[in-house]
């Protein structure tokens, strides 16, 4: 029997209550891990031009993606990692990051590429459906007391059970945390050395926004001479506030994983949405005109230009690119364009800052370090020896917001235990953001320490 529907009959035929609207809520949720800030002027007006005057919304595209997209993205991450042909052999566009990691984990898993599967830290739910849908066992790397391991533990453990399939969110989601350009490179190769694959999901990473130096996965891949070893799964979802896009992508050098997306594209999706394809291409300009020296601007707009004439022909580059990349104000524009998604950011790391405050102030309470994306956790010290259950629910209903306990991501949870983790996304306005905060405060303040004292 497919495995797909012997699970899904193992769950409804035993009447066990999976509420998946909890876990991604169309309420305002303080844990939904949706960036509700405003999406980039740049794709709101060639959304609206495309509309306006395209035919390609009421189209389809190719099955792999369409092929703007497809090149576009091959050149920036070749364009990023320094490598030509070796690197990001191939790309594939799929519906969201969410059904490429499904199409990215049944491959590996039931082609027998991989036997057990590595989560590093807490992660999304779906790696432990996936699990249980293909029959394969999977452990979640955690310190002892955290959301994030240590790279020295996960080495450790990638080195005691090699031929898995290793899960690694970088910014980690739900906590937040990164690891070093080090600490990345050292992961790399103990997936290398010892037969894993690394799944690297980066959807929360941004170069436009990073406040260090970006960590640059492509170079440290070639560098460790792992580009059979890492396949990386990306949205513009996150970083755009593109929930409802549907905008995924998969770089491999895997021709069968390519092969499978493609397959999977055509017979479960029928791929992607039309319209957002030449706003990010403008994006991923951007980024590499800002890191381009004036000597070397033409060949890359050069280049850019061949891309969109070849995909989308001369009149689709004369309505929609030809002023912006022939600007004599291209590093202005694209330094306004980094402006505007750095406001977004900053407005997160307001948020996270004022959390910090509150939370430090105290005692017992712990958060995690958000050094990048817009997801962190908190720690809930359980004084009442609450179920998970019903602290999240007494919690929810006094805050009158949803929010995601660590059990919604891959962890087992003792019920009872000292306490509990929670996920809270700071990607919404200050005003809203400040009045959650505040009604969590005020709840830690009126229940916690009475249960404390009569303890």
């Amino acid at each position: 029997m497919n495995n797909w529907y012997e699970s899904f009959l193992r769950e409804n035929l035993q009447k066990k209550k999976t509420d998946y609207s909890r876990l991604i809520s169309q309420r305002d949720s303080l844990s939904d891990g949706i960036n509700h800030l405003p999406t980039p002027s740049l794709y709101r007006n060639m959304l609206l031009q495309s509309i306006a005057i395209s035919d390609r919304l009421n189209g389809y595209t190719l099955s792999a993606g369409h092929p703007l997209l497809l090149y576009g993205i091959q050149y920036y991450e070749r364009f990023l990692a320094g490598a030509s042909e070796d690197y990001a052999k191939y790309v594939c566009i799929t519906a969201g990051a969410t059904s490429a990691i499904q199409m990215t984990m049944h491959y590996l898993l039931e082609s027998k590429k991989a036997n057990h599967i590595i989560l590093a830290g807490m992660s999304y739910y779906l790696f432990q459906k996936i699990a249980e849908q293909c029959g394969t066992s999977w452990k979640t790397v955690l310190p002892e007391s955290g959301c994030f391991p240590t790279s020295v533990q996960l080495c450790s453990e990638i080195a005691k059970n090699p031929w898995g399939v290793v899960i690694l969110t970088q910014p980690a989601n739900p906590s937040g945390e990164l690891y070093t350009e080090a600490q990345l490179s050292e992961v790399i190769r103990a997936c290398h050395n010892h037969h894993s694959t690394l799944l690297l999901d980066i959807c929360q990473m941004d170069e436009l926004t990073a406040e260090t130096s970006f960590l640059n996965y492509g170079k440290l891949i070639i560098r460790e001479e792992a580009i059979d070893d890492v396949i990386i799964i990306n949205s513009f979802s996150k970083i755009r506030s593109l929930a409802g896009a549907r905008l995924g992508y998969i770089v491999t050098s895997d021709v069968c994983l390519f092969d499978f997306v493609s397959y999977c594209n055509e017979m479960l999706y029928f791929n992607h949405p039309l319209g957002y394809e030449y706003a990010i291409i403008m994006d991923l300009t951007y980024r590499m005109v800002l890191r381009t020296g004036e000597n070397q601007l033409p060949s890359l707009l050069r280049n850019i230009r061949n891309i969109i004439l070849q995909t989308t022909g001369i009149e689709a580059y004369n309505t929609y690119f030809k002023s912006a990349i022939r600007s004599k104000m291209i590093y202005s524009d694209a330094r306004a364009f980094q402006r505007e998604v750095k406001a977004n950011m900053k407005i997160i790391h307001n948020n996270y800052r004022y959390a910090l405050e509150k939370v430090s102030s105290i005692s017992d309470l712990r958060i995690t370090s958000l050094q990048g994306g817009y997801n962190f956790c908190i720690y809930l010290p359980n004084y009442g020896r609450q179920s998970e259950a019903a602290l999240c629910k007494e919690l929810s209903d006094y805050m009158r917001t949803g929010l995601l306990f660590q059990s919604c991501f891959c962890t087992l949870v003792e019920e009872g235990c000292d306490g509990y983790w929670f996920r809270v996304s700071a990607a919404m306005s200050e005003e809203k953001f400040k009045q959650y905060i505040t009604k969590f405060i005020e709840w830690s303040d009126l229940y916690g320490n009475d249960r404390k004292q009569n303890l």
